[in-house]
């Protein structure tokens, strides 16, 4: 059957499952629009979290390393300090060797044995005070460290 604007009635169905179709098309359409906006919010969210995560471990490896830097320049100045006690010591070893070599030159060339029979307070005092001299350049090069 047929009305008078000539549609039958598979006319009016056919036209029914159209709009039904378009309108499901353009609400799946809208609602995948508002979907996808929401898993943009949510993918956003995440991100700025991220970020905020390594913005503070970035923070902390920052204070990380200014601890680091002043530990280093610390170990340097003590390296300093240690080269100067250092350089201090070799020096006096050095002023300790020659005095050595002196003393050495001196005992090879006199015949102490014979002055010491000859004149035995002489003797005997220069050795106990070059003696007591030795201990206390001794005692002073030891608690210099």
């Amino acid at each position: 059957m047929r009305n008078q604007r000539g549609f039958g009635m598979y006319g009016y169905l056919i036209i029914g499952i159209i709009g039904f179709a378009l309108v499901a098309g353009i609400g799946t359409a809208v609602w995948k629009h508002f979907d996808g906006i929401a898993q943009l919010e949510r993918t956003v969210r995440e991100q700025a979290g991220a970020i905020a995560k390594h913005e503070a471990n970035a923070a902390q490896y920052k204070a990380t390393i200014e601890s680091r830097d002043r530990q280093i320049n610390n170990l340097r100045e003590a390296n300093a300090t240690v080269q100067k006690h250092r350089d201090e010591a070799d020096r006096k070893f050095a002023e300790a060797r020659a005095q050595a070599e002196y003393v050495k030159r001196i005992f090879a060339d006199h015949d102490f044995e014979k002055l010491a029979k000859a004149k035995p307070g002489l003797i005997s005092k220069r050795m106990q005070r070059g003696t007591q001299n030795v201990f206390s350049e001794i005692e002073d090069v030891a608690g210099s460290f």
